[in-house]
């Protein structure tokens, strides 16, 4: 069959194909322009009749002019590439083959989609372990690569495009492993099969409904990763609002002595169709223990067959103790309710709520359920909270008496901040004021810190033990401490402080040496 030449409408490349591709569409070899072949794609060549050209010289028409052999102009050739392209680069993709490209992609898209779903706890791959990953995708990496590059004409980019999408594939087995648990697969291997009763059938059914209800996927996940899985504690809430989580969560986190606050999982978890909470920590506190604590913001549910296995506490929160009362009852110290209301207060978890019922009791002339009131101020004092706990003690320096015996909990704090920039003047008016046994020792550490001698009038008021705290010290003090400990020792010093003395005017500066020789005269003088 006869041919002709065309040329690409873009890049003007010129080929030849057969008389049959007439009005097809085909693409270009060079740019990979895609255009129909008809009278405006064809390579034409200007044609000449006789009589359209003006002018004398028609007889030039008819007869060439020879080259002479002596001409030495140049003649320069233009050479043509492409003129015989294979004909299957210029017709249109098949439809087959166009399937094919779809099918290939579409596939590894598939599997890449499934494996990412399967992160989830209803994932398709939930029971293939890691060896049937790698070779699942495998498979579909070739069958979908083989598909891929047959549909494409050039092998190349069938190539390329089989590898990206294969890569991706490939690292999905990674990326997403699967989750085994070795004691599980230990005790699946090992354990015989033993048939199930009725009714260990149906609790088996609602342990995993439940399971599945509340995300124990989570909580089974940091069991498995905790080196001792019985730190791991979780609580359900039932009615919960963010309001109350503000405050739930701040309360755990001090009565536990957590290091971070719990993890909460507000979404996508119920039961019997109620949306429920998921708090996670982890705590040496016991189950037990927990459990009564979660008492104070809420009524949590018996433990029944499912949740003493799955070891969760389910807690339906209580809006009471988390909504504070009127302003005019707990401010007014005329209202008959007065005192009732702020010690329920105090006994609230809510640490700003607790903060300012303290700080209202403070000022307070007519002092009502002191004793209760009093053992709850001494209670609440801890380390981890030094503000709250300087508020308390200003509170019980005027609510306290002896027989409560609320001594022992403000020497214990102070024992721990003592040196420190916590330790505060109420906790310094308790010790001294009411001459607490055991206390120099705290007294002698303050004063001997950096800017201790700023409370030299405490050890001057505590007397006897301020001495007594002077004479502990002198011995690891510079002399930035003795023209303080001269001071003190002026006002408190016995007989007994002169040897702590000495030593000190051996090693002091002999300005210093002159204060402190100057107490020990006074000391003597009046004996």
């Amino acid at each position: 069959m006869e041919k002709i030449q065309i040329k690409c409408p873009v890049c003007s490349q010129k080929f030849s194909v057969e008389e049959s591709y007439m009005g097809r569409m085909v693409e270009c070899g060079t740019c990979d322009e895609l255009f129909e072949i008809n009278y405006d794609a064809l390579a034409k060549k200007k044609k000449f009749y006789p009589g359209e050209r003006s002018g004398n010289a028609a007889q030039t028409f008819a007869k060439a002019t020879p080259l002479s052999n002596n001409d030495n102009s140049n003649v320069n050739f233009q050479v043509a590439s492409y003129n015989n392209i294979d004909p299957k680069y210029a017709q249109p993709r098949g439809t087959i083959k166009t399937i094919m490209i779809i099918a290939g992609i579409t596939l590894i898209l598939l599997f890449i989609a499934l494996f990412i779903l399967d992160s989830q706890k209803s994932g398709v791959l939930k029971n293939l372990d890691n060896t049937k990953r790698y070779v699942l995708a495998g498979f579909i990496i070739v069958i979908g690569s083989v598909l891929i590059i047959k549909g494409f004409r050039r092998r190349t980019r069938g190539l390329l495009t089989s590898l990206l999408l294969g890569s991706g594939l490939a690292s999905m087995p990674i990326v997403f492993p699967a989750v085994v648990t070795p004691k599980e697969n230990t005790q699946k291997e090992s354990a015989p099969i033993v048939e199930k009763s009725p009714q260990q059938d149906d609790f088996s059914k609602r342990l995993q409904n439940y399971k599945i209800s509340i995300g124990f996927d989570k909580i089974e996940q940091l069991r498995n990763e905790a080196s001792n899985p019985d730190q791991i504690k979780a609580i359900l809430l039932h009615e919960s609002k963010v309001q109350y989580l503000d405050t739930i969560l701040p309360y755990l986190e001090r009565v536990l002595n957590l290091n971070k606050t719990p993890v909460t999982y507000p979404y996508g978890r119920d039961i019997d169709g109620s949306p429920v909470t998921l708090l996670t920590m982890s705590s040496d506190t016991s189950f037990d223990e927990l459990f009564e604590l979660t008492k104070k913001f809420g009524t949590p549910l018996a433990m029944n067959d499912i949740r003493s296995v799955v070891k969760v506490i389910e807690v339906k929160v209580d809006k009471k103790t988390l909504t504070p009362p009127p302003a005019g009852t707990t401010n007014n110290p005329l209202d008959p309710n007065y005192f009732n209301v702020n010690y329920q207060e105090l006994k609230s978890i809510d640490r700003t709520r607790q903060f300012n019922a303290a700080k209202r009791l403070e000022s307070g002339e007519y002092l009502g359920r002191q004793s209760d009131i009093s053992q709850l101020l001494a209670d609440l004092i801890t380390p981890r909270d030094h503000e709250l706990s300087e508020q308390l003690i200003a509170t019980l320096n005027n609510w306290t008496r002896p027989e409560y015996k609320t001594d022992e909990k403000v020497l214990n704090y102070a024992r721990v901040v003592a040196g420190t920039e916590h330790m505060s003047r109420p906790a310094m008016d308790y010790l001294v004021k009411r001459n607490v046994s055991g206390s120099a020792s705290v007294l002698s550490k303050q004063w001997a810190s950096r800017g201790g001698p700023l409370w030299s009038s405490y050890l001057v008021t505590a007397k006897q033990i301020g001495e007594e705290a002077i004479i502990k010290a002198l011995p690891q003090v510079d002399d930035s401490h003795y023209k303080s400990a001269a001071s003190i020792l002026s006002s408190v010093g016995t007989s007994r402080s002169i040897p702590a003395i000495n030593i000190a005017i051996s090693k002091a500066n002999t300005e210093n040496k002159k204060y402190l020789k100057a107490v020990i005269d006074e000391i003597k003088s009046r004996q």
